[in-house]
Formats: structure tokens, C-alpha cells, sequence
């Protein structure tokens, strides 16, 4: 936030002995009164009611270790980063207002008596980490859809691992278990990209293909075909596979190289000319830490 503080209340947490709460000069918003957390040399917002002061104040530690720990594996000043907004509320149809555009804000629902319950813990723990990984991925430019999940499944997940253990966890089995038994190639490398959407290639087919379609699954007609702009979809086909295979490709890769083989790696993508390409990424792996991604990816 850019505002100037008012009413700062030092606030000392068992967790984080150096952090803080202080109220910023806004008006509520739906209802919610915006608020800054403090560190050892960042901050980032929250947005929670009057109420919710107590509970924001006992949990800013998690969120503190949880944000340091990101930077710190992705090699960046956490001062640095423009966070992503947080919302603590009990208002389980709050939807975040529409008049602040490009301003990310998640969402940690509360119960109705100012706990965390299992929805709140998924988000607090597991959702936002991985959403602030991609705040930090802002200064990166565009990136492969493989290169911008993977990183921010693979970094949350160790965030997580330090304030939730138990729902680490579980959400390192669940994609550990996806990857033992996939359900189709993960294709990384053209995850997020455009494909035709399959009505368009079928509408330009014999009649004999079509049939011959319906007895072998594995049969493709040959081309050309042609389409239009209203023929294409992004390739978002299974999703959690190539989450879990993404994530697999930073982790088998920090266990093969090391931390600081990772963050220079992860500089020289950074300094990559935007769109990145995943040509360029693998080739900068190899570079920095003598390791060849590209089967992993194809």
C-alpha cells in the first residue's frame, strides 16, 4: 500500500517477534477496513473487519514466514515484491471489488465465529503461497504456462511445509499419486497453448473419417484444415497432472542440483526477453545447473 500510516499498533507474535499491524486512511471497503503487515523489511495488505483485528494479528507470523520463504527460494528482496492483496472475511458471498484493475485479491473465508476452518485453512495455507509465488513472477515477464505453475506449486508447497505441515502433506501425496498413475501424457510444453477446438476439425471430415473416428479411437484424419478465430481454445486438459508433473520438474531439479544452481537459473529467466520461450528456459537450465529438462517438459 501507498498510503501514508496512521494509528499504528506495534503488535508483538510468538512466531514472528518483528511483526506488525498498522491501519492505512481508506474507507472501508464492502465493508472490509484495509490494513498493511509488517516484517523485517516488507510489508503487504490485508483487508478484514473491525471484528477480525485479533485473529489477522495472531496469524500475520504464518503469512510472514510463508512470503519470506518463497522469496528467499526464488532469490528476490521480498521488500521488492508488489504482494497481492488478502481478504479476511465471514461474508461468504463477498466478491472482491471490480474498480482496482491489474490488483489481484485472494480470498481466506472465516467461520462464522472468526476461526479458520477447513476452507479458510486450504486457502490461508495452500492457495495464497502459491498465488504470492506468481505475484513475484510479475517482475518475470510472460512466462510458460509449465515454468509459471511449477514454480509457484513447487515454492508454496515449501512454504506450506513450514507453517502446515499436515496439509503439505496431504497435497504432496495427492500430486505424487497423479503422477504414478497418469491418465494421458502431460504434454507440458504446450500447456496454456492455443489447439483447435475438436468441432472444428470434425465439421471438415468425410463421412468415412468420421466413421472410421468412431471405431479406432487412435485415428487422426490427415490436414490441411482451416480455421477461424473462433475455432481455437486454450489446451487446459488435465489440469492437475500438469500441475503435479510441473512441480516434479523444479523439485527433481533442486535434488539434482542445488538451491543456489535454482535461484541463478531462475535470474537468468528474469532476464530473458518477454514472452519467454521454453526453448530458452531449458537451454538456461542446462546452463545453470548442468541438468537437461527437456524430456520432462515434451
Amino acid at each position: 500500500m501507498r498510503h501514508a500510516l496512521i494509528a499504528t499498533a506495534l503488535l508483538m507474535f510468538a512466531g514472528h517477534p518483528h511483526a506488525s499491524i498498522a491501519s492505512v486512511p481508506a474507507h472501508a471497503d464492502d465493508g472490509l477496513l484495509p490494513s498493511e503487515i509488517h516484517g523485517d523489511g516488507f510489508s503487504f495488505p490485508v483487508y478484514r473487519a473491525s471484528n477480525d483485528a485479533q485473529f489477522v494479528q495472531e496469524n500475520s507470523a504464518s503469512l510472514i514466514t510463508m512470503y519470506r520463504e518463497i522469496s528467499a527460494i526464488i532469490g528476490v528482496n521480498p521488500g521488492a515484491v508488489s504482494w497481492s492483496e488478502i481478504a479476511f472475511t465471514r461474508d461468504e458471498n463477498y466478491v472482491q471489488p471490480r474498480d482496482k484493475e491489474g490488483v489481484a485479491r485472494w480470498v481466506i473465508p472465516l467461520t462464522m465465529d472468526g476461526t479458520l476452518g477447513a476452507p479458510g485453512q486450504q486457502e490461508m495455507f495452500l492457495t495464497i503461497p502459491h498465488e504470492q509465488a506468481h505475484a513475484i513472477q510479475k517482475a518475470f515477464g510472460e512466462l510458460p504456462r509449465w515454468f509459471s505453475e511449477g514454480m509457484a506449486e513447487w515454492a508454496g508447497l515449501k512454504a506450506t511445509k513450514l507453517v502446515a505441515p499436515l496439509l503439505y502433506a496431504d497435497r504432496k501425496n495427492k500430486l505424487n499419486a497423479a503422477m504414478k498413475s497418469p491418465a494421458a501424457p502431460t504434454h507440458l510444453k504446450s500447456w496454456g497453448g492455443v489447439k483447435p477446438k475438436p468441432e472444428a476439425i470434425f465439421r471438415q471430415l468425410t463421412p468415412e473419417q468420421k466413421e472410421r473416428m468412431a471405431k479406432e479411437p487412435g485415428y487422426f484424419p490427415p490436414g490441411p484444415f482451416t480455421f477461424g478465430p473462433d475455432d481455437f481454445v486454450s489446451d487446459e486438459s488435465n489440469t492437475f497432472l500438469r500441475y503435479a508433473a510441473s512441480r516434479q520438474v523444479f523439485e527433481t531439479m533442486e535434488s539434482e542440483s542445488s538451491p543456489e544452481a535454482m535461484r541463478e537459473w531462475f535470474s537468468a529467466v528474469r532476464n530473458l526477453p518477454s514472452p519467454k520461450t521454453t526453448q530458452d528456459i531449458v537451454k538456461l537450465a542446462k546452463d545453470k545447473t548442468g541438468l537437461d529438462i527437456s524430456k520432462m517438459i515434451d
